[in-house]
């Protein structure tokens, strides 16, 4: 989801169409083997994400501050 983010903003469902075989956008889906990914699977790995947020930016912070 991030990487599509990246690549092609839109909406969750955007981004679920983009992935799916019939209608997508790019070849990320293949590449990640992400083929047929829903608008709800895409939310749960949001709700993934934030509910880790904090501990995963300071851990970035500490990988690309300290250097």
């Amino acid at each position: 989801m991030i990487v599509a983010r990246i690549v092609k903003p839109a909406s969750k469902l955007g981004t679920a169409r983009g992935l799916d075989e019939d209608t997508f956008f790019s070849s990320l889906g293949e590449v990640l083997g992400l083929e047929g990914a829903d608008e709800d699977q895409l939310y749960l790995a949001m709700y993934f994400l934030l509910e880790r947020q904090e501990k995963i930016e300071t851990h970035l912070a500490k990988l690309h501050l300290m250097e």
